[in-house]
């Protein structure tokens, strides 16, 4: 099982929206020890090597409870997320609720792997961001306003990762908002922040790939 040391905030640890961001900062972090550190909650985490960033938020959840008598059940809790969020756009409340059910259901250890050439649109994306200085937000940049990173996720599609269908989701939402620039004509500049920002999220084949995942996941 993993080690965790928590200081700081015992009582932010049983906020949603700040067991989001701990797992954000866990995933992107390699290697055994991770640290955390969102709004006075700290931590270190020493993974056990079977386990997840998923499985060290319920051991974050556990030691709240055993901490805070007074600690609601998810539901509750997520309830009142959605009305601290209530100032931000739809999309991106929804964007945010579809991590953290995943987080809680445990939907986020379903994998689905990334085609090659969603992979090599993203690669394309990295490397006009690199060039250009524009396009997508980077992990801490997104983390800010609540929404999913498109540099994080480019490096997650390169490397053919498998993505949870929550992520998935996100993509067919990003797709879903971002197509009337690419109707529009502006991915006709090659080097468009809309157009990096689209490669970034898999491309045209990132596109029909997560609109076809979503579909038959649906259809189950």
């Amino acid at each position: 099982m993993s080690r965790l040391k928590l200081k700081g905030n015992h009582k932010a640890l049983a906020r949603p929206e700040i067991q989001f961001q701990i797992w954000q900062q866990l995933t992107l972090q390699k290697g055994l020890r991770r640290r955390f550190n969102v709004r006075g909650a700290q931590g270190e985490v020493i993974l056990d090597p079977r386990d997840t960033p998923s499985q060290v938020i319920t051991l974050i959840k556990a030691r709240v409870e055993e901490s805070l008598p007074q600690y609601r059940g998810e539901v509750d809790v997520v309830k009142e997320l959605a009305g601290e969020m209530s100032t931000l756009h739809k999309t991106r409340v929804d964007t945010l609720m579809n991590e953290i059910e995943g987080i809680l259901s445990g939907d986020l250890e379903k994998g689905f792997k990334p085609p090659q050439n969603v992979a090599r649109a993203a690669e394309r994306g990295l490397e006009l961001r690199r060039e250009h200085g524009r396009g997508g937000l980077s992990a801490k940049e997104a983390s800010k306003h609540g929404i999913g990173s498109g540099v994080q996720r480019a490096v997650n599609l390169k490397n053919r990762d498998d993505l949870s269908l929550a992520t998935v989701k996100r993509m067919k939402n990003f797709f879903n908002r971002h197509r009337t620039y690419k109707e529009r004509g502006y991915h006709r500049d090659r080097t468009s922040a809309s157009y990096i920002s689209w490669l970034l999220w898999g491309g045209d084949a990132g596109d029909r790939w997560a609109q076809k995942i979503v579909k038959q996941e649906a259809d189950k």
